[in-house]
């Protein structure tokens, strides 16, 4: 929708700084259909507004604390699912009484398993090297 506002884009710097802000202040990379996502890095290079206030907070140390988080989350992630999938727990009555915990659970490693594969993909070359120094290997996500 933005890109039919190139007024807001190009000079709107207080607007622009509250959408990055709000929106897209630990995702850069979005996704917008099946299968297509943007890199708002890159798409909003060319309008001063946008590439300013996402470079302002888009930057290599809050991506390696972001990534960081991300890492920390799916490994807590990792165990509860471990205890809900050991043989024999994860029984009937266990998975109507505790659905929202399951949920819970499910949707914060999906959302992390996502943010990770999506964030990983941007097109920056100094986000690129805080992405391939993490510690997790794309085969365990």
């Amino acid at each position: 929708v933005l890109f039919f506002d190139v007024r807001t884009l190009q000079s709107d710097v207080p607007a622009m700084r509250e959408i990055v802000n709000r929106h897209f202040a630990d995702a850069w990379v979005v996704a917008y259909a099946l299968g297509f996502t943007a890199d708002l890095l890159a798409m909003w290079a060319p309008y001063t507004a946008a590439r300013e206030a996402l470079c302002s907070v888009i930057t290599p140390a809050s991506v390696k604390e972001l990534c960081k988080m991300h890492l920390q989350r799916l490994s807590e992630t990792r165990e509860q699912l471990a205890e809900y999938l050991l043989e024999g727990a994860l029984t009937q009555e266990i998975a109507m009484t505790r659905t929202s915990a399951l949920l819970s659970c499910l949707r914060q490693a999906n959302t992390t398993i996502r943010w990770l594969l999506l964030q990983a993909t941007t097109q920056d070359t100094k986000l690129q090297a805080v992405f391939k120094s993490s510690p997790v290997p794309r085969e365990q996500l």
